[in-house]
């Protein structure tokens, strides 16, 4: 098994997923700030194995599948389990929050699950706004006050929502996902050294 590791896109998917790892740690360490900087970063480095398996040549078509599975699992730490786990802590784990972070992942999961279908319409938005969302909403946190956590609910259920929806999947074209990947990367950054 673990000689299909030995491939340059799947160990960035490896790193990605300690970073996700880590971000979990960190959220419940009780340092959200650091932890959705980590969960940034992997969300680029989700970018990034999929840009170097584009580009490897002569790529083993079995690395290649064993790849798509890994980076499943791997998005599902980042965007699936890392936002639940953002939403329990941030409320103190009141029981309020419980049906809305199971709702998520059950979406998310669905959502994730979709993605192996043979064939298949390319329908939902893309659980990758999440993480940017939560940045954004992390950052805005001290001039939210009491509106914070209504606010994050809100999203959680809004994005499972969108994630399974049937419209067609936006999909990042030519320069938009570098730009993308440098907005992050500045959300990431803005984290660190606000600590908020």
């Amino acid at each position: 098994m673990l000689a299909y590791l030995a491939d340059v896109a799947n160990l960035i998917t490896m790193g990605g997923l300690a970073l996700s790892f880590l971000a979990c740690w960190l959220i419940l360490s009780d340092r959200p700030a650091l932890g959705l900087a980590l969960a940034a970063l992997a969300l680029v480095m989700d970018y990034a194995d999929g840009w170097a398996a584009r580009r490897a040549v002569g790529r083993n078509p079995a690395f290649k599948h064993f790849g798509a599975h890994l980076d499943c699992f791997a998005d599902y730490v980042t965007k699936g389990i890392f936002p639940a786990l953002f939403l329990l802590t941030a409320t103190g784990l009141q029981m309020a929050s419980l049906p809305v972070a199971l709702l998520y992942l059950m979406a998310i999961a669905v959502r994730y699950s979709y993605e192996f279908v043979p064939e298949r319409a390319h329908i939902g938005l893309s659980p990758d706004y999440m993480i940017v969302f939560l940045c954004l909403l992390q950052l805005a946190a001290p001039w939210l006050g009491a509106a914070f956590i209504p606010m994050l609910m809100a999203g959680l259920l809004i994005f499972a929502a969108l994630a399974v929806a049937p419209f067609p999947s936006p999909k990042l074209k030519r320069r938009t996902p570098m730009g993308f990947c440098l907005f992050v990367l500045l959300l990431a950054a803005l984290l660190v050294s606000g600590g908020h």
